[in-house]
């Protein structure tokens, strides 16, 4: 009885032991998912901020097309607008 509590204790422990590295294993891998997808968000914000006045003036060209106006580039990157909107701009 008493070798057969001791092997019963053995496996006990030992499943106790493989569950608490899962649970280890898991919360590991969450912090990298974290970071990583920090990481693309930095990244993403940088590319807007470097990039975000040509963004704007693409879009700005497109929409003057599709309404049928003409474009007027601005004095700067991304001060674009639609010809007979000057006094729309909300800059």
């Amino acid at each position: 009885m008493l070798l057969y509590f001791k092997k019963y204790s053995t496996i006990m422990l030992r499943i106790r032991k493989d569950d608490s590295m899962k649970l280890n294993r898991k919360g590991q891998t969450l912090v990298e998912y974290v970071l990583i997808i920090s990481l693309i968000t930095v990244v993403a914000i940088g590319l807007v901020k470097i990039f975000g006045g040509y963004l704007q003036d693409a879009v700005t060209k497109m929409g003057c097309n599709i309404s049928g106006k003409e474009y007027v580039e601005g004095e700067k990157v991304g001060g674009g607008y639609c010809s007979g909107d000057e006094n729309k701009l909300f800059e």
